[in-house]
Order: structure tokens, then sequence, then C-alpha cells
């Protein structure tokens, strides 16, 4: 999850770099119409993000804009509600072959540099 001020349109570059890698949450909420979160007089840029993985559900997103909200930035709050998935653990069964007595065993695929 990557969130904060870009302030970047979608039509910016660095906007269209993050999506090639991450979801933009306001787009792929269901039932949403995009908001925007750049105050000034009238709100009408989105330059505020969250951007997630596909392992992150939004549940939820709102652009507050209550009389504290206007005044405390020229920004408004981006708030997201998520929900992130737990990952798939390589478990063995008990009666496996190898029975480690119940204990989970995880292996780590890293590269370690060595001196």
């Amino acid at each position: 999850m990557r969130c904060g001020d870009f302030n970047a349109t979608p039509d910016a570059s660095v906007y269209r770099l993050l999506c090639d890698r991450l979801l933009d949450a306001q787009r792929v909420l269901k039932a949403h119409r995009p908001r925007a979160t750049w105050m000034g007089r009238y709100p009408f840029h989105r330059i505020d993000h969250v951007f997630v993985s596909s392992g992150i559900d939004i549940l939820g997103l709102r652009v507050p804009q209550t009389g504290l909200d206007t005044i405390a930035s020229d920004h408004l709050p981006l708030i997201a509600e998520c929900h992130i998935r737990p990952r798939a653990c390589p478990t063995e069964r008990p009666d496996a072959p190898g029975d480690t007595g119940g204990q989970v065993r995880m292996h780590l695929d890293e590269k370690r540099e060595t001196s």
C-alpha cells in the first residue's frame, strides 16, 4: 500500500507509473465515483491517492468536507477502509510423511549476500 499527497493528477506520469504496479483505490471500489482531494476554493483535482496491491480489498472510501477539513489544509482527507487478505501459509498435514508433531514449516526463499 502506498498513500499520500502525490501532487499528481491521474494524467501525470508518476500516477501512471504507480498504476503499472498497484491499483488506485478510488477506481477499484465498485459504485464509487472518484472524488477530488485538492480543496482550493472548490475541490476539482485528485492529487492525493491510495494505491493498493491485489491482496488488499477496499471496503469503503470517503473524502470528508466538514468545516474543519476545509480549513486544516488545502487538501481534503482521503479515508480508505481496507481489508488485507491473509496469505496462505504452507503447512503439513499431521498424518503426512515427515510429521513434525503439529509444527508448521515455512520456507522463505531469499537471496543472501555472502562476503
